[in-house]
């Protein structure tokens, strides 16, 4: 079937409009689903970033089992599939969940890497960790840091940033990104811009830096879970697993530092946080479960009691998620209210995301693409982008 001239001037539209920060690579993979479907499918792009956002929680199993148990990698598992923001970004046609994925296939290589060092197992890591950067590169300090961390643990400092192995490193997961996201700011308006807007030094010695990046933490990850991720490290007995977790937690550390207007302002920034808190929890869980199945129950009681604390808290923010419009409460419940929905993530805004108008809106946006005749001279108030895509038309 021949597409229509407005369809095709439309989409020549579009595309100059759109800002290819990033390798268009999930763009891509659906204009191919598109092909083989024989035309648009509104399911494919929700349904693609679903798929990569549930093998990203294949490999945050692998590796948690690796240093716990199977129970405790498929709780720590549960975790990264159930967090909310994680179910948000899971259905969002952006480049995070590929990303996400990439970055859990990148810790996973380099855990098998250093367990049992060759070449091969390098330039497999080495490459994974390229593709991982090239996705998004907000991941390349964590990657970065877990390898540098790790390889310190086992040979020394110099050894290992003088290494022929680092080098390699280096060169094919490190410097792809860099170059490619490098060249894209220096020469291009789009990604230069982005960067002078995200860099900050001076936000740093300010408090709403650290109390917003901690805000956006909460309503992410939540902050039960960052608070276990953080003692989760210094529960691993291996070195080796202990210095790669380190590594990760500090690299997101590195990355808040250096992109410090995005930090305490953008959530879907701090995406990558919560695979690494994941990998990390699992060690609290493993001793949570160690404590429960001990035969005295002295040994129990402060497992259960911390468990019943925590169900109690997530079971009353749960029934209580529909007071996300505190304006008619006090100000030490709207306190309260914020602080539980911040333990464990449940930032009303995103759940309210939930809900399955997708289909409603897809109709309302075809009818005003039909009611304008597809005009390229439409102007647009709101959100725009959704309205180009779904009503085929260029709104400025």
């Amino acid at each position: 079937e021949s597409i229509p001239d407005w369809k095709r001037d439309i989409a020549a539209i579009n595309k100059e409009a759109l800002d290819d920060k990033e390798p268009p690579l999930t763009e891509y993979l659906v204009s191919l689903i598109y092909r083989a479907t024989g035309g648009e499918s509104h399911w494919a792009p929700s349904l693609l970033c679903s798929v990569f956002w549930l093998v990203g929680g294949i490999f945050v199993f692998l590796i948690a089992k690796k240093y716990t148990t199977t129970v405790a990698g498929a709780i720590a598992t549960a975790f990264y599939l159930l967090c909310p923001f994680g179910i948000v970004m899971s259905r969002s046609f952006q480049p995070e969940s590929l990303m996400t994925m990439m970055f859990g296939a990148s810790i996973y290589t380099m855990f098998n890497y250093y367990e049992n060092p060759s070449t091969k197992r390098l330039f497999i890591m080495a490459l994974v960790s390229g593709l991982a950067i090239l996705a998004k590169v907000l991941i390349i300090l964590p990657i970065w840091a877990a390898f540098i961390a790790a390889g310190v643990c086992k040979k020394g400092f110099r050894k290992t940033i003088f290494s022929l192995h680092h080098l390699i490193f280096e060169l094919f997961g490190i410097m792809p990104g860099f170059l490619y996201y490098g060249y894209l700011t220096l020469f291009t308006d789009e990604l230069n811009m982005v960067a002078h807007s995200a860099i900050a030094p001076g936000l740093l010695f300010t408090s709403y830096f650290w109390t917003g990046w901690l805000n956006q933490l909460a309503c992410v990850t939540g902050l039960v879970p960052l608070a276990g991720a953080i003692v989760g490290v210094f529960l691993v007995r291996a070195k080796l697993i202990r210095s790669l977790l380190i590594g990760l937690l500090a690299g997101y550390f590195v990355y808040g530092l250096v992109f410090s207007a995005d930090a305490p302002t953008q959530g879907y920034k701090q995406i990558h946080a919560v695979p690494i808190i994941a990998i990390a929890l699992a060690p609290v869980i493993a001793l949570f479960l160690k404590h429960l199945t001990q035969k005295d129950s002295r040994g129990r009681l402060p497992a259960v009691i911390i468990i019943l604390l925590l169900l109690t808290a997530l079971l009353g923010s749960l029934v209580s998620i529909k007071k996300s419009a505190f304006e008619n409460e006090n100000k030490y419940t709207k306190f309260c209210l914020d602080l539980t929905y911040k333990s464990f993530g449940l930032e009303p805004d995103y759940l309210s995301q939930f809900s399955n108008d997708y289909p409603e809106f897809i109709e309302r946006a075809e009818k005003i693409g039909d009611a304008v005749n597809h005009s390229d001279k439409t102007i647009t108030l709101g959100l725009t982008v959704p309205l180009w895509y779904y009503g085929h038309y260029a709104g400025y």
